[in-house]
């Protein structure tokens, strides 16, 4: 079982809206559902880039997990309701590993219900997704950050918080958010101003890009950067295996023979570089 990515991120989250306000409410509080009872939103509700090295290593990891256990079962999935079913809020790679352990749609699950607001549940998701069980990347929690600050009613320390990107670097997207909307409110001065839709639903790098006044079809350098990092993941999985997880003090040091320079350049890149997308704005402005 795939997730699917059909709908926009927009899209989905009036869909979701819509349902809750005209929606019935629930009838028990589960503790257990069967797999096929547990719906998929994940434009809304799955931050990460699902389908990347790490993404696939984890639920192969989980399903063999799955497979060892008498009861077949993992951790509980967050469930949230969405007005007419059970929404999966965090657990699409455990998800995804039942159906790789193949279980069967009719495998109950253990599950654990989140109360609260659409918003509150995209927060939810957003914290949940930024612990270290399966650690996002810097772009991921900058998407993530993008699409609270547009989706979402939360604050400056809220969106940095669930999403695990600095304060600053928020204000600045609030500042790109601010200067989409002016465009897409202002047709009557410019006719291809991007829709509200359209901006919300775009990655934070393609945002940045079209209020910077650039065409998003440019070709877009931070995707091709992925996919080199993803084919290189993958050639050092097919070498090593978990050996380099496994073995962090060891795989440090080989990264260092290999290029003396790379500790420095990691350090800066796994650092708080974020800030330096802020380009100097104060944090307070918003």
């Amino acid at each position: 079982m795939k997730l699917k990515h059909g709908n926009s991120l927009a899209a989905d989250y009036a869909t979701l809206t819509n349902q809750v306000l005209k929606g019935k409410l629930p009838v028990t509080q589960p503790t257990s559902l069967r797999l096929s009872e547990i719906k998929l939103w994940p434009k809304v509700f799955q931050h990460r880039s699902f389908g990347g090295v790490s993404s696939k290593g984890h639920v192969m990891i989980l399903a063999a997990a799955i497979k060892k256990r008498k009861s077949k079962c993992l951790d509980p999935i967050t469930i949230w309701w969405d007005g007419k079913g059970w929404a999966c809020v965090d657990g699409h790679h455990r998800y995804e590993a039942y159906f790789q352990a193949e279980v069967g749609n009719a495998h109950k699950v253990p599950v654990e219900v989140f109360t609260g607001t659409l918003n509150q549940a995209m927060r939810a998701a957003a914290e949940a997704n930024t612990k270290d069980k399966l650690p996002m990347s810097r772009t991921e929690k900058s998407n993530t950050a993008w699409h609270l600050v547009t989706m979402a009613d939360m604050t400056k320390v809220e969106v940095a918080t669930a999403s695990g990107v600095s304060e600053s670097t928020v204000a600045t997207m609030r500042k790109v958010f601010a200067q989409l909307e002016s465009k897409a409110n202002d047709v009557a001065v410019d006719l291809l101003a991007p829709s509200r839709e359209d901006f919300r639903d775009l990655s934070w790098a393609s945002a940045k890009r079209l209020a910077d006044g650039r065409d998003d079809n440019d070709f877009d350098w931070d995707e091709a950067n992925e996919q080199k990092a993803q084919a290189m993941a993958m050639a050092l999985r097919k070498s090593l295996g978990s050996e380099g997880a496994k073995y962090p003090d060891v795989f440090a040091r080989a990264l260092e023979i290999y290029d003396s320079r790379l500790p420095d350049r990691l350090m800066g890149w796994w650092g708080d570089d974020e800030d330096a997308e802020a380009d100097g704005d104060d944090a307070s402005d918003f």
